[in-house]
């Protein structure tokens, strides 16, 4: 499994963290919910949950279960450049 994190300046596709395999299917969920983009994002070690941080200044919870946001972290005075 492979979290792919779109980088390029300018696209609106920049905010989306994709999660999926990368083993020639293209099977990809896509999590929407931050209004910068993605800077960090790592699991759990169980990899039910994952964690993003933006340059929304905000780290998000995920459930990769339910493919939903679970709680959004919000407070931080400066981007978030990266989450463990």
């Amino acid at each position: 499994m492979s979290i792919l994190i779109s980088k390029a300046e300018g696209e609106a596709s920049q905010n989306k963290l994709l999660l999926g395999s990368d083993d020639g299917k293209r099977s990809y969920t896509l999590f929407q919910g931050h209004t910068g983009p993605v800077y960090s994002a790592t699991f759990c070690p169980f990899g039910e949950f994952l964690l993003s941080s933006s340059s929304d200044s905000t780290i998000k919870l995920w459930s990769t279960k339910l493919n939903s946001n679970l709680v959004c972290y919000k407070g931080h005075n400066y981007p978030i450049w990266d989450v463990q």
